[in-house]
């Protein structure tokens, strides 16, 4: 690996793939650095992606699995709700083929990629960052003109430079198994399956099911428990030997995602829906910002902390409220009752309310949707009489 670059991107999941392509497409020298010896192994996410994110950006639909369409949700006592969207709202992708096509794409535009290596640590310089590398052959040094942070949920870079990390993180748990009689999305709440947040079921092809679940700790726990609950024992084949992959998301933003010569894109800035967790076209669109601002430095031989603020400064006006908003509202209803939930899905049958959420329901921007519930005055109420009935002010 030659030791000086003009980039060097940290991480080859989704974002730092696409991060690359756009540069190595204008003509820079791109190097990618991934500590895993394959892109998108270990595979943790469901791999919902919303249909916009593959009419925005040249994504490999090979990768298709299924769509999603239809959502059943099930309230704590069992209540369903079955949201009939007109359009497929999502697609479930096989993330090893996602990751590794995005990774051929950007290196046909010529980014160099060194996998089963590792960044230890980053030091920025006067007039380049200077990068620890760890590999099977050893340890060295690499010095960069920019260096791009895309390493997911890993914040110790982030860190290190004084960024810091986001503020809340959830554990996840999933399995992929054999699975009969889920046609459609499924997605429970209530406190003996996924306390303070929610599982899904998510239909594959040929009879497989992702079956995972979110909570503050202990996911493996509540998905083991859930596995053997009326909702699954008879649905899910071999559940009891699937393996359980395990992982943490980010809720909320890092304090800082640039510096001079340096920027953090996707779940490392915390660029991620705070209400789903959903992160890859939020961290695609930041991409895209943050390869325009690249460019303009190496054009202008300018890597200065000002014009690489303008990254913060264009996505945070993009996705900065929506990000809070989702962030404080999942903060929020994560400390509603069993009740109080089975009491917004009776809320929600009614008629006209279903014919408003429809028009205010959009996979990816929830901040609209989440508006309208706090105005609406019925939601509102159980909200709020939610939190302060949780609040503890002794704390």
């Amino acid at each position: 690996m030659k030791e000086i670059k003009d980039i060097i991107v940290i991480g080859a999941g989704p974002v730092g793939s696409y991060t690359a392509y756009q540069l190595a497409k204008a003509g820079i020298d791109v190097s990618v650095i991934e500590e895993h010896p394959i892109p998108g192994e270990p595979a943790s996410c469901t791999g919902v992606i919303g249909t916009k994110a593959f009419d925005e950006f040249d994504l490999p639909k090979e990768s298709i699995l299924n769509k999603v369409k239809n959502i059943k949700f099930i309230s704590p006592s069992g209540n369903e709700y079955l949201y009939e969207p007109e359009a497929t709202q999502a697609f479930v992708v096989d993330r090893r083929m996602f990751d590794y096509k995005l990774m051929r794409q950007a290196q046909k535009k010529g980014a160099e990629y060194i996998l089963g290596t590792r960044v230890s640590d980053i030091n920025l310089m006067k007039n380049c960052v200077e990068l620890d590398v760890k590999s099977a052959e050893g340890e060295h040094k690499v010095k960069t003109k920019v260096a791009v942070i895309a390493t997911g949920y890993n914040y110790k870079l982030t860190k290190k430079l004084g960024l810091g990390q986001p503020p809340r993180f959830l554990n996840g748990a999933q399995i992929e198994t054999k699975a009969a009689d889920i046609e459609q999305t499924e997605i429970y709440f209530g406190s003996h399956v996924a306390p303070g947040s929610f599982a899904w079921a998510v239909p594959l092809n040929n009879k497989q099911a992702r079956i995972g679940l979110t909570t503050d700790n202990d996911a493996a726990f509540y998905l083991r428990r859930m596995l053997k609950s009326k909702y699954f024992t008879k649905r899910v084949i071999d559940g009891e030997n699937a393996k359980i992959i395990l992982d943490n998301i980010a809720l909320g933003t890092i304090p800082k995602s640039f510096l001079a010569r340096i920027l953090v894109v996707g779940e490392a800035a915390g660029q991620v829906k705070s209400t789903t967790n959903g992160g890859v076209l939020y961290g695609l669109c930041c991409s895209k910002i943050a390869a325009e601002v690249i460019k303009k430095a190496f054009k202008s031989s300018n890597f200065s902390e000002k014009l690489f603020s303008e990254y913060e400064k264009k996505w945070q006006r993009k996705y900065g409220l929506e990000i809070k908003i989702g962030y404080y509202f999942r903060k929020i209803v994560s400390e509603l009752s069993d009740a109080q939930i089975d009491k917004l899905f009776e809320i929600s049958k009614g008629p006209t309310v279903i014919n408003t959420l429809k028009k205010k329901s959009n996979f990816d921007m929830h901040k609209d949707l989440v508006l309208f519930l706090l105005k609406n005055k019925t939601y509102r109420d159980i909200v709020w009489q939610g939190f302060w009935e949780t609040l503890d002010f002794r704390r």
